[in-house]
């Protein structure tokens, strides 16, 4: 993991200075892995260090630009159907939730973020899975910010603190 963490400090995914977080929270530091996603060899490496701590899962969701485009690319590596999940239904067409593969009860999924600190997008995406009868099994997040509880598992490749 030094050589992902170096990796990352080196794409200057680390902003130090007062920002206020998805969640509504102050902090003296973002964390933007999406900068890191700007350059497919890392993008790549991320997907590659996820791919390696999959379970069993049977397909792959995402929510948001911090984790549709690493879902997308763990989709393609582990040849997984990808389920991209929208924050509210779109306001026209089908109006639905889910874009992409639609699971099914036969279906445990896995969700990937890039940063976890509340957990708010993770039980979202969970809640929205969850009515289409499929089971999320486990989360993968690039970098843990913050301790969670959901009803599903958390595994992360790197903490914050290790970045900073």
């Amino acid at each position: 993991m030094e050589d992902l963490i170096r990796t990352l400090r080196n794409a200057e995914i680390v902003i130090k200075g007062d920002v206020n977080l998805r969640g509504g929270q102050a902090s003296n530091f973002y964390i933007d892995v999406k900068k890191a996603y700007g350059d497919p060899k890392i993008l790549n490496l991320l997907a590659n260090n996820i791919s390696k701590i999959l379970g069993e899962e049977t397909c792959i969701a995402a929510m948001g630009h911090g984790g549709i485009a690493l879902a997308t690319a763990i989709s393609i590596q582990k040849n997984l159907p990808l389920v991209i999940v929208r924050e509210s239904p779109k306001g026209y067409g089908q109006r639905k939730n889910i874009d992409g593969y639609l699971p099914n009860s036969k279906d445990k999924v896995a969700i990937v973020d890039d940063v976890l600190t509340t957990g708010g997008s993770l039980g979202k995406i969970a809640y929205i899975i969850e009515q289409t009868s499929a089971k999320v099994t486990t989360a993968y997040v690039v970098v843990k910010r913050g301790e969670v509880n959901l009803q599903f598992p958390i595994k992360h490749l790197i903490d914050a603190q290790s970045l900073l």
